[in-house]
């Protein structure tokens, strides 16, 4: 059936991946791709500006030093960092550095991007949740435009790409409403566990999200083989995420030393962090690691 409760014709379904109401991978001369157009220009219109507009918050910028190290082939696997977060957005970042320099906004493109490619994703979503082209246009257009979207778009945090791999596997669990066999409007499991697992692999917060994923799949009627293939997907993010960790092994890190940032704040004055650093300082010698180190001689100079 179609979006409008007509019976899908032979003829239809062959051509379904250009066909189906309200997908956004039709033709750009179609009035569903004008509309995606506008919106995405509206969005980057929003976000553009943030991108220069505000220096880096404590953790941007202990996010974009770990890239910094990555980039210039300094640390590559971070081995001198006390690093307590997932590797994907430090690697990310790390591959704008060559083309921009080291510069604050370079290490926020990853976000801006992921932030502009989640509002065709949403739309997506929200068609195969649904069959309803007006209000996968809705959907996207409240992503666009949402605030809360368009501050955290223009920033060096995990949570613009944590949500786009999310949505996007979300996107590939739920098959189209007009069937399976159509070619782009049948689920992806395998896709959809990969993006689950890059999402995993971009913050840890992602596993409170499995039971939507696994529910998700569940209702839209997953079969052994289905699952299997999912499962397959993410095990392949685990296996170089666990690669990783094992290279490091030795390295700074939270199993060897447990960290906490939580004690240096944005709105913190200098005299403040100063302060603040040199009672660390005293109490746990913490200038014996590079990242107070640095912290610590910037603030006092």
């Amino acid at each position: 059936m179609t979006a409008d409760g007509r019976p899908l014709t032979t003829d239809e379904g062959a051509r379904g991946r250009t066909l189906i109401p309200g997908t956004w991978n039709l033709g750009p001369h179609t009035a569903v791709g004008g509309r995606r157009s506008v919106v995405v220009l509206i969005a980057f219109a929003l976000r553009l500006r943030g991108l220069f507009a505000n220096t880096f918050h404590a953790d941007e910028a202990l996010f974009a030093s770990w890239a910094r190290l990555i980039a210039v082939w300094r640390d590559p696997l971070l081995l001198t960092q006390p690093v307590d977060k997932p590797p994907l957005l430090f690697y990310s970042q790390a591959l704008f550095y060559p083309l921009f320099g080291p510069v604050e906004w370079a290490a926020r493109l990853p976000s801006l991007l992921a932030s502009l490619l989640l509002i065709p994703l949403t739309a997506r979503l929200a068609w195969r949740l649904g069959g309803d082209r007006l209000a996968a246009f809705i959907a996207a257009a409240v992503v666009a435009v949402a605030p809360l979207a368009v501050q955290f778009s223009a920033t060096a945090f995990s949570d613009p790409l944590l949500t786009l791999w999310l949505t996007a596997a979300l996107a590939l669990v739920v098959p189209s409403p007009l069937g399976r066999g159509l070619g782009r409007g049948a689920a992806r499991p395998g896709w959809a566990g990969l993006c689950l697992g890059l999402a995993l692999a971009t913050k840890y917060q992602a596993a409170l999200f499995l039971p939507l994923v696994v529910g998700l799949a569940w209702l839209s009627g997953w079969r052994a083989r289905e699952w299997a293939r999912g499962l397959a997907g993410l095990a392949v993010v685990l296996a170089g995420g666990a690669l990783w960790a094992a290279a490091r092994a030795g390295g700074a890190g939270l199993a060897a030393r447990p960290v906490s940032y939580t004690h240096i704040r944005a709105h913190q004055t200098v005299p403040d962090l100063a302060c603040r650093l040199l009672l660390e300082k005293k109490k746990n010698n913490l200038t014996t690691q590079p990242v107070y180190a640095t912290v610590t001689s910037q603030h006092l100079t």
